[in-house]
């Protein structure tokens, strides 16, 4: 606030003194962008002032910051660092060649890229869709997804409290510590039968035992969770796991049928599981957005 009220008053020394030391105060903290648009807030400062050596210098420092950085820069600042001399590697100010977008009309919802598009009544798999693309890069639990997009009644309404789903209760473990110890023997068994089958030449034999193998790593697969915790048969979270993956894969699979290239974008960056999120990259060709 101090820098631009010296700026607006013409004292460029004075501002320049002000930014030098917000620029040594964040220098060691662990905000690039701040540091980054402090940086280049003084390179502009000074060409102004006309000292294009010290704004260079400044320049370089931004630049070399956001050489560690994926981040697309304003068309003003990558003008602003072209100027004086520093190049932009990586996808430091790249824009996608292309943009598409998910647009609510009423009841409907409609997906566009160019000239190409089209249009799918109000449903919530898109609607799941839009709260990622909306908020690109931004981690979201799938129950905070469920939340917003099928809503919970405010204590205002005078309606019963809402439900909170993590409270909810399960069922128990879907595999319990016993039934889990009998599983592992039962690997551990197939594993030297297929060993002393294929060393007796019992191929065929072999190949029976292994898709048995198989058939129980799958099982175990769906019953553990991340790290091999045991997943909660019927519990709110895992139901709404399984639900919004549902919804975003179908929602992406509806977009890449009418849009396939930008469809396939799309798909590419939507991350489903624990945590669901649109994660847009520099290089993408295509890059999604919402207009409400």
């Amino acid at each position: 606030m101090r820098a631009r009220a010296l700026a607006a008053n013409g004292e460029l020394a004075a501002t320049a003194a002000a930014i030098e030391g917000c620029v040594d105060a964040v220098a060691g903290a662990r905000v690039p962008c701040l540091h980054v648009a402090l940086l280049l807030d003084l390179a502009r400062l000074l060409e102004r002032a006309g000292d294009r050596a010290a704004a260079m210098v400044e320049a370089r420092a931004a630049g070399a910051v956001l050489a560690g950085l994926d981040v697309v820069l304003p068309p003003r600042d990558v003008a602003l660092l072209e100027h004086l001399g520093v190049q932009l590697d990586g996808g430091c100010g790249r824009q996608p060649s292309h943009t598409a977008t998910l647009m609510r009309e009423d009841r409907w919802w409609e997906a566009a890229c160019g000239e190409s598009g089209f249009a799918s009544r109000h449903q919530k798999e898109l609607r799941y869709l839009a709260e990622l693309v909306a908020n690109a890069g931004v981690e979201q639990h799938p129950l905070d997804l469920v939340d917003r997009v099928e809503g919970v009644a405010p204590a205002s309404t005078g309606l019963a409290a809402p439900v909170d789903r993590r409270r909810l209760g399960d069922a128990g473990e879907m595999i319990d510590s016993q039934a889990r110890a009998a599983y592992r023997r039962r690997v551990e068994a197939l594993r030297s039968a297929i060993d002393d089958a294929l060393a007796a030449g019992h191929d065929r034999r072999a190949e029976d035992l292994q898709l048995e193998l198989d058939h129980i790593v799958a099982q175990l697969a769906q019953a553990f969770g991340l790290g091999g915790r045991g997943r909660r048969a019927s519990s709110a979270a895992e139901r709404a796991r399984l639900n919004v993956t549902r919804a975003l894969r179908s929602a992406t699979a509806k977009v890449a049928q009418a849009l396939p290239e930008p469809g396939a974008a799309l798909d590419r960056r939507v991350r489903t599981g624990l945590y669901c999120a649109y994660e847009p990259h520099d290089d993408d060709e295509v890059r999604w957005f919402v207009h409400r």
